[in-house]
């Protein structure tokens, strides 16, 4: 009976290895085993990977800032107050407890002190004698995967000097002062980018993040036309000259007809604006002086003013007739 049983469990054993020996030698089954094998460490390392991003996401500090600008009717006795669109990108709240103006390489404007929720009641300000009823204190607060346009009121009657001990850093302070103000003013592409003006934001989390503030021209919703002094160094060029929300497809011929007031020469240039694209018209070679000029577009009274040379530093007393470099 023992050597019977033996011999059956001999006989299964045998059986079992030929079979797993066929099976071997199948080469469907083995590519099958091959492809599942593949395909299982693919799966893996897809789910670890979309756990890592998603991890990742999590804890990804985006704050967008959209265009921050300024213009001249944005300034109020000792305050500018800067245009700002938050966008907050991340998965997670930001809190912004401070920021601060800058301009040039090193030169420190102002700590914010308070900031609107709403532009509109800036802008109306004139029209609302509670508008700074209106106004927070810092910190603001961003919540996850929303945008926020508000108004950052800085401080700007001490510029670059925080600490006025003597009267060289109160007329250092004065000068600063005059000079972003008169840029401001100007509103010139040139002149702001030598400015350098940028608002230093400190996020939590995320530290610090640095914006460039554009100067942008203060132009009242019954004004059609933007100008701009255009100097190389400190030699007066020209004017540029662009309409302002012009279409698409627009276009029409513009001339500038100019007189000297001491002399009475005159000089008359013609150039085409289209769209809303700049045009320049060259006025170079003029002497020192105050000249009168009118601006007509196909045919009609446009604009006119003053122009007064030669150009001065932005930091002169100076007036939006005379153009200024830094």
């Amino acid at each position: 009976m023992s050597s019977a049983g033996e011999g059956r469990t001999t006989t299964r054993r045998s059986r079992a290895r030929t079979k797993a020996r066929d099976l071997s030698r199948n080469p469907i089954l083995i590519v099958g085993s091959f492809l599942f094998a593949f395909a299982s460490l693919i799966l893996s390392g897809l789910g670890y990977r979309l756990s890592q991003n998603t991890a990742s996401e999590q804890q990804a500090v985006v704050l967008r800032v959209v265009h921050p600008f300024v213009r001249e009717i944005d300034l109020t006795e000792t305050e500018a107050g800067i245009h700002v669109v938050f966008v907050n990108e991340s998965l997670r709240r930001i809190i912004i407890p401070s920021a601060s103006l800058w301009m040039m390489k090193n030169c420190k404007v102002g700590d914010a002190d308070h900031w609107l929720p709403a532009a509109t009641a800036f802008d109306r300000r004139d029209l609302h004698a509670n508008w700074s009823d209106q106004l927070l204190d810092f910190p603001i607060t961003i919540d996850s995967r929303q945008g926020a346009s508000m108004i950052v009121m800085v401080p700007i009657f001490s510029p670059c000097v925080q600490d006025i001990a003597s009267e060289s850093d109160f007329k250092r302070s004065e000068k600063s002062e005059r000079m972003l103000k008169n840029a401001i003013a100007v509103a010139d592409a040139k002149v702001n980018r030598r400015l350098h003006l940028r608002l230093r934001l400190t996020r939590e989390p995320g530290g610090i993040q640095r914006v460039p503030v554009t100067i942008e021209p203060g132009m009242t919703a019954g004004e059609s036309w933007q100008t701009s002094w255009e100097l190389r160094g400190q030699r007066f060029l020209g004017i540029s000259i662009r309409k302002k929300l012009g279409e698409l497809g627009w276009a029409t011929l513009m001339s500038i007809d100019l007189w000297s007031e001491r002399t009475g020469k005159h000089l008359h240039v013609t150039r085409p604006l289209v769209g809303a694209e700049f045009s320049f018209f060259p006025l170079g070679g003029l002497s020192n002086g105050s000249y009168l000029f009118i601006a007509r577009a196909d045919g009609a009274p446009a604009f006119g003013g003053r122009l007064l040379l030669p150009p001065v530093r932005c930091s002169e007393h100076v007036s939006l007739s005379r153009p200024c470099f830094l």
